[in-house]
């Protein structure tokens, strides 16, 4: 489980950081001669990929200058190792991978090694309900030999077909005793190399389309889909990505209606189960529902700009009901920018209106039990909403009457071993809490019946902290001080320094949901200076060989959460560290 969670974690900072690496010359948006769109259905419920091919040289460059490879190495040598008892088609992708992420350091390596082509091109998509992934090879036989080499080495056989002239193997992801499963399957065919699943549906359902055996009657090159996502959003050509609420409740709804809704309704009937969609395929579902996701009718994510200084990109779960939008952003809060700098290790804000939660959970609670439905499913669900009233959460949130936000930033933590049997001990901290408030002395008086030793304390506005009486951490000297709207608690030398970063006069406007920032640097190097003060054997040694190789991560990374007027909207940048 530890080291799962260190996996996680790397991904969390890599995995986008990648993402967002992805990089093109022209970034026009303008339809470029990218045949690959001519495979992906119009109707396609996602897609991730690109107008235009984009440069693995620059790409890995970049990857490398931010320290994420020597992590990813470690990874891959103390916890990626394939199965020999699981089935072939988990054996593949676990023995892909490897390679790839192996393949990843040097830009020759993924054309030499896997014969992709460089520039770039490729994207994952679905068809139906399958998912697929299609890339652009520039060699296709050094593909087949190293899907032979990775078939030699660990015993897997694949059974090997045609469709229409399009070869491939198929393996399988169950048991073997299973007398029908899914299989994954891959294929090289016209320049491209394809992944996707093989269903228990006739070859000429699923995979002729899948494999592009047999091309869509409509795809993605006959749309303006991509072309307006760049310029709605200013994204990169280079890097585009959706997911279609709205198609997903057509095909959900009325079956007929798209190439998804068909192929789920084939596999139902195959399966010989009860529909779980019968109670809401009819028209009157279909009307309420398919309108219903129309207010989210898409997420949609894709870079907004890449230099030799940083990135930034965009995450946005469309809006498209001006109503809900400004209720919603009625709950807005306030987070103080001074706790998000670089001097922090890792900061993260939460910005809540605490005054207006209640209100807004009270109105939409009375849209929707008062709205018009036909649909039987969601006037059940009326009923059953008309039982409770989020009003009684007034009570609840009158505690923290006037509070706009609360964030923590950590500068600093150093912990020592104390000998066996022991906790480690700390030696240093430096970190701040902040609370924001319409009123933090009225905070303070409810703060003080809780804690009957606050109201004996001084704190005042600009005025010099007061230590607090803290008895579960007598070894600390916790301190409280105040700066305008914002009441602080804070430990540590450089946490005091930032004070005066603290607006002592402005009122605390609305900006934002959430914040997040990271020093890269700084935080994987603390925490591994913490796993060294901790006793031996109280973490594995790989785990702690993958904390220390994550030091090389460089980078601020900065994400927030807003609503705006296109929706719900989650902005991430990452610059060079200096």
């Amino acid at each position: 489980m530890k080291k799962l969670a260190l996996v996680v974690l790397l991904l969390l900072v890599a995995g986008p950081a990648a993402w967002y690496f992805s990089k093109s010359d022209s970034g026009t948006g303008e339809p470029a001669d990218n045949r690959l769109l001519a495979f992906v259905p119009a109707d396609t419920i996602f897609f991730s990929g690109s107008l235009e091919p984009v440069s693995i040289e620059q790409n890995i460059l970049m990857m490398q200058q931010y320290g994420m490879f020597s992590s990813a190495d470690l990874m891959l040598e103390s916890g990626l190792e394939v199965e020999e008892t699981a089935p072939d088609g988990v054996k593949l992708l676990t023995a892909l991978y490897g390679e790839y992420m192996g393949a990843l350091t040097d830009p020759r390596m993924l054309t030499q090694h896997f014969g992709i082509a460089d520039p770039l091109n490729a994207a994952v998509y679905g068809v139906g309900t399958l998912p697929v992934m299609r890339v652009a090879l520039a060699d296709p036989e050094v593909f087949i030999g190293l899907l032979d080499g990775i078939e030699d080495k660990h015993d897997i056989n694949p059974d090997r077909s045609a469709i229409q002239g399009v070869s491939f193997r198929a393996y399988r992801l169950s048991d073997e005793a299973e007398a029908e499963s899914y299989r994954l399957v891959v294929a090289q065919h016209d320049g491209y190399a394809v992944l996707t699943l093989d269903t228990p549906l006739a070859d000429s359902v699923d995979l002729a389309p899948a494999l592009g055996a047999v091309k869509p009657d409509s795809s993605l090159a006959d749309t303006e889909t991509l072309p307006a996502l760049v310029k709605k959003y200013d994204f990169l050509a280079s890097s585009l990505t959706y997911i279609d609420h709205v198609s997903i409740a057509k095909g959900i709804t009325r079956p007929e209606s798209n190439g998804f809704g068909q192929m789920l309704s084939a596999l139902i009937n195959h399966h010989d189960s009860d529909n779980p969609f019968a109670s809401v395929q009819n028209d009157a579902c279909h009307g309420d529902l398919t309108q219903l996701a129309g207010h989210w009718p898409r997420l949609v994510a894709g870079n907004t700009r890449i230099d030799d200084e940083g990135m930034e990109g965009s995450l946005i779960l469309e809006g498209r009901n001006p109503e809900l939008l400004q209720d919603l952003a009625k709950i807005r809060g306030h987070i103080p920018g001074a706790i998000l700098g670089d001097d922090f290790a890792i900061s993260l804000g939460l910005g809540l209106d605490m005054d207006a939660i209640a209100p807004y959970l009270t109105r939409t609670w009375r849209k929707f039990t008062q709205a018009t439905y036909q649909c039987e499913p969601l006037i059940a669900m009326q009923a059953s909403a008309k039982e409770s009233n989020p009003a009684m959460l007034g009570a609840m949130t009158g505690m923290m009457a006037g509070v706009k936000g609360i964030a923590a930033g950590l500068i600093n933590l150093q912990m020592e071993d104390a000998g066996p049997g022991a906790a480690p001990e700390v030696t240093a901290a430096d970190m701040m809490v902040t609370i924001t408030a319409e009123d933090p002395q009225a905070l303070l008086s409810v703060m003080a019946m809780m804690q009957p030793g606050l109201a004996e304390l001084a704190i005042e506005d600009g005025g010099e902290p007061v230590s607090l009486p803290m008895p579960l951490a007598p070894e600390l000297d916790i301190k409280a001080a105040q700066r305008g709207h914002n009441l602080i608690l804070f430990v540590g030398p450089e946490s005091a320094a930032h004070l005066a970063a603290f607006a002592t006069k402005t009122d605390p406007e609305a900006n934002g949901l959430m914040a997040f920032s990271m020093n890269a640097g700084k935080y994987f190097g603390m925490l591994a200076d913490l796993v060294n003060a901790m006793p031996y054997g109280s973490i594995d040694d790989e785990d702690r060989r993958l904390l220390e190789r994550m030091q090389d991560m460089k980078g601020i990374y900065n994400s927030s959460l807003d609503v705006t007027d296109d929706g719900v909207v989650n902005t991430m940048d990452v610059q060079m560290a200096e």
